[in-house]
């Protein structure tokens, strides 16, 4: 008697358990990936939304060029007081080493 109330409890619980999962479960999101659509969401300038396209269709090794030239891009600006625009090449690279990241795992 005992062992067949276990059993009914288990059962009653994975199938919670199973509908919880399909009700709760993301949806899926577009074929670029949660990346780009999460920064979508923050861009605000039209130049942030095509750097973010552009990047997630890179492979990895130009996106590593991409990170090394950008890092390179705004060191100069940065000895040159250009903070602002520093920046920005800084954002950029922010958003392909998300990329690069994201890939990797």
């Amino acid at each position: 008697m005992m062992s067949t109330s276990t059993a009914l409890v288990i059962m009653i619980a994975t199938a919670l358990m199973a509908l919880a999962t399909v009700v709760v479960a993301p949806r899926r999101l577009d074929a670029v990936g949660p990346v780009h659509v999460r920064y979508r969401r923050r861009a605000d300038d039209d130049s942030v939304g095509e750097m973010i396209d552009s990047v997630c269709v890179m492979r990895k090794d130009e996106l590593e060029t991409m990170i090394e030239s950008l890092f390179a891009r705004e060191r100069a600006l940065r000895a040159a007081d250009r903070v602002d625009e520093a920046r920005a090449i800084g954002l950029h690279k922010f958003i392909c080493i998300s990329e690069l990241r994201s890939r990797r795992f």
